[in-house]
């Protein structure tokens, strides 16, 4: 899995599935960039009100940090039980 991959089922999570502009994917074209972002998402996604000033604007820290425990979660499914 690439992190676009997980980028775009993080959005997935967070976007309305009755979005009339978006249809539940959260972005509108072929990939999620800032300016393609739907506006079904920023309220779905819960604001961190201890968030540090240097970190990305709302709601892309969530969502980075959420395609990121995607991604981990995927890798990890491919490895081994057995360290030995």
């Amino acid at each position: 899995m690439r992190i676009a991959d997980a980028m775009r089922r993080a959005l997935g999570e967070f976007a309305d599935p009755a979005c009339r502009r978006c249809g539940g994917r959260g972005f509108r074209g072929n990939t999620p960039r800032e300016d393609a972002l739907c506006r079904c998402v920023a309220p779905r996604v819960p604001a961190d009100p201890q968030r540090p000033r240097h970190a990305l604007p709302h709601p892309w820290d969530v969502l980075t940090r959420r395609a990121q425990q995607i991604h981990a979660a995927h890798l990890l499914e491919g490895m081994t039980n057995s360290w030995v």
